[in-house]
Parts: C-alpha cells; sequence; structure tokens
C-alpha cells in the first residue's frame, strides 16, 4: 500500500510539473459501493457453496443479459443477507482495507501515468493497426469502412451482451480480490495484487515501444453514434485534454496494443481455477468479454490476439501459480 501510495504522489507531481491537473469521475465513482461490492458480496457467497454445473451457467447468462441493470446487485445482495440460511462470513477487513486502498491507488496512478503518455508521447501507430484491421475484416466483408463500423454486430441483444461482459472486468477484480482476503494470507493478497499490476505495467511498457490508443478513440467516427456511451467519451475527452493541456476529467486509459482488458480478464480466470464453481460461471463472461473488445470497437484484432499470446507465454511459466 506505501508504495502504491508513493507511486501516485509521484504520478501528481508529474502530471502538475506538464501543467496538468486530474479529477475524479464522480458519476463513475459512486457506482462503486452501489455496484462493485454487492457484485463482490454475491459471489464470494456463492463461491462457499457447490452448485450444480447448470446453474453456473445460469449465473453467467444473468450476469451477461442483467449486469447492467446496476440496481439488481444491491436489491440481490440485501436479500442473501437477510437470508437465515446464509453462514455467516467472517471477514478479514485489514486485509480488505489494505488491498482496496492499494487497488484504488495503483489504478489512479495508472490513469495519471497514461495522461502522462498522452502528453509525452503524442506519435502513435494507429493508422498501422486499422491497415491491419481491415485486411482481417476483408476476409468476412465484401467491403470494410471504418465509418460506423462498430459494433460489427447489430443486434440489440448481443450488443447488450457483449457491453455487460465489457464492464464487468472492474467489479470481477473486486471479487478476486476480496476472495484473496478472505484467506487471510497478507502474501496472496500481495501476490494477487502484484500480478494484477504487473500487466498494466507490461502495457505502459508496450506503449513506449509501439504506442497507439484503439479505434474508437483515433478514429471516433468508427463508432455508430447510436451506441455510443459515457465511458468512450470522456476517455475521447481526456485524451485530446492530456495532449492540448485541457481540464481532465478521469476518464482516460488510451493504451491499444496489448488489450489490458482481455490480458486481466484471462489473468482473473486464472485466478478463479481454485474455486470451480465460479470458475464456471466467469468462463463464459471472460470468453465474450474478449470478443467485446474487438466486436465493439475498443480494440484492433491484434492487440487482443498480442494479449493473449502474452498471457499464454505467462500461464506457461506459472503452472502452478495459484491463490
Amino acid at each position: 500500500m506505501l508504495v502504491m501510495a508513493v507511486f501516485y504522489l509521484a504520478s501528481l507531481a508529474a502530471l502538475s510539473f506538464v501543467g496538468l491537473r486530474p479529477a475524479v469521475p464522480w458519476g463513475f465513482t459512486l457506482l462503486l459501493p452501489v455496484l462493485f461490492v454487492p457484485f463482490a458480496l454475491i459471489f464470494l457467497f456463492y463461491s462457499r457453496h457447490q452448485m450444480h454445473p447448470a446453474l453456473d451457467t445460469a449465473a453467467a447468462v444473468v450476469i451477461l443479459v442483467a449486469y447492467q441493470h446496476f440496481m439488481i446487485w444491491p436489491i440481490l445482495a440485501i436479500g442473501l443477507l437477510l437470508s437465515r440460511s446464509v453462514e455467516k462470513i467472517q471477514y478479514q477487513w485489514r486485509l480488505i482495507r489494505d488491498g482496496v486502498v492499494t487497488t484504488v491507488l495503483g489504478y489512479a496512478a495508472l490513469w495519471n501515468l497514461n495522461y502522462l503518455l498522452a502528453r509525452l508521447v503524442p506519435t502513435v501507430h494507429d493508422s498501422s493497426l486499422r491497415a491491419s484491421d481491415e485486411w482481417i475484416y476483408s476476409w468476412f466483408f465484401s467491403s470494410v469502412s471504418y465509418k460506423d463500423f462498430f459494433p460489427i454486430l447489430h443486434d440489440a441483444f448481443l450488443v447488450q451482451v457483449l457491453n455487460s461482459a465489457y464492464m464487468v472486468l472492474f467489479p470481477e477484480v473486486s471479487l478476486v480480490l476480496l476472495l484473496v482476503c478472505q484467506t487471510g494470507e497478507a502474501g496472496r493478497v500481495t501476490r494477487f495484487l502484484k500480478g494484477l499490476f504487473a500487466f498494466y505495467t507490461i502495457g505502459v511498457m508496450c506503449f513506449l515501444i509501439y504506442p497507439a490508443i484503439g479505434p474508437c478513440l483515433y478514429y471516433p467516427d468508427s463508432l455508430d453514434p447510436k451506441q455510443a456511451n459515457l465511458l468512450v467519451e470522456g476517455m475521447l475527452h481526456d485524451y485530446h485534454a492530456a495532449i492540448s493541456g485541457g481540464t481532465l476529467k478521469g476518464y482516460g486509459y488510451f493504451i491499444a496494443l496489448p488489450s489490458l482488458h482481455v490480458m486481466v480478464a484471462l489473468y482473473l480466470q486464472r485466478c478463479l481455477v481454485s474455486f470451480a464453481g465460479l470458475y464456471r460461471v466467469f468462463l463464459p463472461v471472460n470468453v465474450m468479454l474478449i470478443l467485446s473488445t474487438v466486436v465493439l470497437g475498443y480494440h484492433y484484432v491484434i492487440d487482443a490476439l498480442f494479449a493473449v499470446l502474452i498471457m499464454g507465454i505467462w500461464m506457461m511459466l506459472q503452472k502452478r501459480f495459484t491463490i
């Protein structure tokens, strides 16, 4: 926690030095206790009981279909807490506190670092990645134009499912963090957080070598305006504000290659291997999450493929990895 605090303060000082001042996206931040905590709480209870595989599949479907109906999770969590059939869980409050604070500081520092990267590394290689995308898409489409191209699928239900999968990453991080904290072993919590932020560090290093920000930011016209959302609009604003010195809103994360969403989703899936039920629940969710990064236009195809390659190498080197 102390290391992350120092890293965060250093990132603040660096932003101030280049004339940028970070902001907190309060609209998004206020969702954290309303959405992330109940979501993690429900599946913490879920992890303590052996469920039928069919129920695991049903839980995955509920997440993919209903995740964006935010109030469903607090209501389910309250119902679970009021249920007399649920055994009481002794929470490891110190570990949870330290883990949550470390995670929040880590992400805040990464956001700040990303603003610095946008300011100091203005040249990006998105045109080359777009060319590779168009070549790949030409295998399946007679003509490829980035104008209103994303989402590639136009079925409203499938787009909703993919959006839910894409958004579930950070609640899934909170779930795995809570699971690790409940072991009561500080070493496991530290190992989980080191692994999590190591992959973000890899992303930053890749950006320094081959900077790219993704089609949704470099080619905003590639997104169907009917599918515009607050996250994309916030990131687009922050990217241009970081370059020009405007006012930041606190949404930005601009690394395209490799897809950090894909890397972290695979990492979390590997962390859940010790929890058979949750592993089955989140396997289809994370598969849809990986697909969503490309289908919804957040990443180029090669971003996802490169992320899978990195994680494949990591998994081979960490055969006995466990939380």
